[in-house]
């Protein structure tokens, strides 16, 4: 949702008044921000174990080759 704000006449050169615009997010959106930190960590470590899998499954084909 955007609304419109007033920027403050300190920081205006050369004109009076001017309105910008400010971005506030909606409640659902909020919570899903708030989700994906826990998610990219539990994407992070299903990465890393999918890694130490195949790095054993390695391991495993060199000490007992076919």
């Amino acid at each position: 949702m955007r609304e419109k704000v007033a920027i403050p006449r300190e920081r205006l050169i050369g004109c009076a008044e001017v309105l910008g615009t400010r971005t506030s997010l909606s409640p659902a959106a909020t919570q899903r921000e708030a989700s994906l930190p826990p998610l990219e960590s539990l994407y992070s470590l299903a990465k890393q174990a999918t890694g130490f899998a195949e790095a054993i499954r390695l391991s495993t084909q060199l000490l007992r080759p076919n």
